[in-house]
C-alpha cells in the first residue's frame, strides 16, 4: 500500500510529460496545413511566454516551499521529534506531497500548452521548443523521488537504532 501512492505519482509524471510530447507531434504535424494568421507572431509569442513565465515562477516556488528535500528533511525532523512510529507516519507525511506535486505538474503542462498555441497558429512548431524545454525541465525537477525520506526509513529499520 505504502508503494502504491509513489506509483500513482509517477504514472500521473509519465502522463503530464508524454504530452507535452504529444504537443510537439500535433505542432508539427499540423505545420504544412493551412495559412498562418495574420497576427503578429512576436505578440502572441511574447504574451503567452509572460504566462509561461508565471508558471515557471509557481512551479518553482511550489517545489522551493512544499517538495524540495530540504522542506522533505525538515518535515520529517519535526516528525522525530514528536515520536510515535516513524514507519507509518513517514508515509502519511509522503501524502502530503500529493497534492503540490500535481499542482507543479499542471502549471508545466501548461508552460508547453503556451507555447503549443502560437505554433498551431503559426503552423510553425519552432515557435513551442522552448516552452516544451522548460516544462519538460521542471517535469524533471518534480518528479517523485523521496531521498530524505528513503534515508528517515532506512535509520528507523537499522538494528539498534534508537529514536527520541
Amino acid at each position: 500500500m505504502k508503494k502504491l501512492g509513489l506509483m500513482i505519482e509517477k504514472v500521473i509524471w509519465f502522463a503530464l510529460t508524454f504530452s507535452q510530447l504529444l504537443y510537439v507531434l500535433v505542432a508539427v504535424m499540423v505545420q504544412s496545413g493551412g495559412e498562418p494568421t495574420e497576427m503578429p507572431l512576436v505578440l502572441v509569442v511574447s504574451t503567452f511566454g509572460a504566462l509561461a513565465a508565471l508558471h515557471a515562477i509557481a512551479s518553482l516556488i511550489i517545489w522551493w516551499k512544499l517538495l524540495s528535500p530540504r522542506v522533505q528533511q525538515a518535515r520529517i525532523n519535526v516528525l522525530e521529534k514528536s515520536g510515535g512510529d516513524l514507519d507509518t507516519n513517514l508515509h502519511s507525511l509522503k501524502s502530503r506531497f500529493f497534492v503540490p506535486r500535481i499542482i507543479a505538474l499542471v502549471l508545466n503542462e501548461g508552460i508547453c500548452l503556451y507555447g503549443f498555441v502560437p505554433a498551431f497558429i503559426s503552423h510553425d512548431p519552432t515557435v513551442m521548443y522552448p516552452f516544451v524545454l522548460v516544462g519538460l525541465g521542471l517535469n524533471v525537477l518534480v518528479f517523485p523521488r523521496y531521498p530524505v525520506f528513503d534515508r528517515a526509513v532506512a535509520r528507523t529499520s537499522e538494528p539498534g537504532t534508537s529514536r527520541p
